[in-house]
């Protein structure tokens, strides 16, 4: 699998160039990634789809709309807390 391999006559060069285990990882984690980032595109989606369509006057920030905005946020020693929302999309905001 990871030496020379025959491919199908006519289709190309006869010979395809040997394929490193760790270029299969890094492909394998891009792929990953990129799954993860569509993912929480479509969360993300729904979730704003989900407050437009809703007829109340939101007054206070609850925690179900943390939980649908927020993924993570991590308090920076260096005075900043690192927001990271569903979407993949990060920002750093000074404390």
């Amino acid at each position: 699998m990871y030496g020379w391999s025959a491919i199908e006559p006519g289709k190309g060069s006869d010979l395809r160039p040997p394929v490193s285990e760790s270029s299969i990882g890094r492909n394998r984690s891009l792929t990953y990634e990129s799954h993860d980032m569509k993912r929480r595109a479509r969360i993300t989606e729904y979730f704003i789809e989900q407050l437009k369509s809703s007829e109340d006057v939101f007054t206070k920030f609850t925690e179900e709309m943390f939980r649908g905005l927020c993924d993570r946020m991590t308090v920076c020693k260096e005075g900043f807390v690192r927001v990271r929302f569903g979407n993949g999309v990060e920002i750093d905001v000074e404390y």
